[in-house]
């Protein structure tokens, strides 16, 4: 009995050190893809930090693992993405935008610029989880 309510305060504590971290970020959702070229289509995505969900456009929403969602949070704390300011479309782009108290859109793609590394790192980030959610 002592060990389950060891495991549930433990629990409790590293879900609410996560919402802190969350809420530290004032970012509400991210939104992601890339798309263009030829055909000018875009695949999009969207994690929403509040749900700790993501979401490919029109599809239903899958939850994030909590490992998932601290290489996430880890990544986001080292990037401040609301005072990056980088436009550079191509034709194919990438974008990210977040959402929150403020909002931003980051793109790149033109490959004489490239984005700043916390961004790049991001992107690889996000990608991965879309590739680790089962659509």
């Amino acid at each position: 009995m002592k060990r389950l309510i060891f495991l549930v305060l433990i629990s409790t504590q590293t879900y609410s050190c996560m919402t802190n971290k969350i809420q530290r970020t004032h970012i509400e959702s991210i939104e992601f893809g890339s798309g263009g070229g030829f055909t000018g289509l875009y695949a999009t995505y969207k994690v929403n930090l509040n749900d700790r969900s993501i979401q490919e456009e029109d599809k239903a929403p899958k939850k994030l693992r909590n490992q998932q969602m601290r290489i996430l949070l880890k990544q986001l704390n080292k990037c401040d993405l609301f005072q990056i300011d980088f436009n550079r479309p191509y034709n194919f782009t990438y974008f990210i935008e977040v959402k929150g108290e403020e909002n931003n859109k980051i793109i790149w793609g033109d490959p004489t610029f490239n984005p700043p590394e916390e961004i790049t790192k991001l992107s690889d980030v996000l990608t991965g989880l879309t590739k680790e959610v089962d659509f």
